[in-house]
């Protein structure tokens, strides 16, 4: 009615039979233990002297859950950074370094449950972002609790971020899957840009109503005129 903590029945119900004789001592005897229905694996029935001993096994219950950390653009989390380098610590585990790959996701493997007593612990460190991108995350640490399921497997169960969460970062249970999300800040940036027109055998004469036509980084041709300084800020 009722396993052993750590344990599933495999067994409902199962029905013995035991035939008696006599004895070369005139008694009573058991003879021949048979199970006659409901026998499944790991159960057995035997006769030691005049015992008969009834073995009944249980499944030992097992389970893991699989772990994948995403990066991902903190502005436009849909665009997925590849080239992203972690340092990850995992239960029971040195930390390693791992990278993202050309989907901006790496699959940290699968973690055995060995119990559901305990609460698993990892630990997530951004040692260098993507090109173009700045790190926002220094370390970051993550629990997972874990459950009896109904088919009575070990199972992942609240992941949550402990410490260390910063904007664009998540951590979600998809199935039995822990996906942890890290975001990165694009790198910024601008110049300005000045048109200077001069005489050529006296550079510092500056020349105004000089006119060109500049054309930008993604722009079109503009015409642009020099002001009273010889100068044209073009932005």
């Amino acid at each position: 009615t009722k396993a052993p903590e750590g344990y599933n029945a495999i067994l409902d119900e199962m029905t013995i039979q035991v035939e008696k004789d006599i004895s070369a001592e005139g008694n009573y005897v058991a003879k021949n233990p048979t199970i006659t229905s409901g026998e499944v694996e790991g159960t057995s029935v035997s006769l030691e002297g005049n015992t008969v001993k009834i073995i009944v096994a249980d499944e030992k219950q097992e389970g893991s859950y699989q772990l994948q950390l995403e990066k991902v653009d903190k502005d436009n989390p849909s665009t997925k950074l590849s080239g992203a380098e972690f340092e990850v610590t995992l239960p029971g585990q040195s930390a390693k370094p791992v990278t993202t790959g050309s989907n901006g996701i790496v699959d940290l493997g699968t973690i055995q449950i060995a119990n559901v007593e305990t609460i698993d612990t990892i630990t997530v460190k951004e040692t260098k972002a993507p090109e173009g991108y700045n790190a926002i995350l220094d370390e970051m640490t993550i629990q997972v609790e874990k459950d009896i399921s109904a088919e009575g497997n070990y199972v992942a169960k609240n992941p949550t971020i402990t410490s260390g969460e910063v904007e664009g970062t998540s951590v979600s249970l998809e199935g039995n899957t822990v996906k942890i999300i890290v975001a990165d800040e694009k790198q910024e940036g601008s110049y300005q840009l000045q048109l200077e027109k001069v005489d050529k055998d006296n550079p510092s004469t500056k020349l105004s109503g000089a006119e060109f036509e500049v054309t930008l980084p993604g722009q079109s041709a503009k015409p642009v005129t020099t002001g009273s300084n010889g100068i044209v800020d073009l932005g």
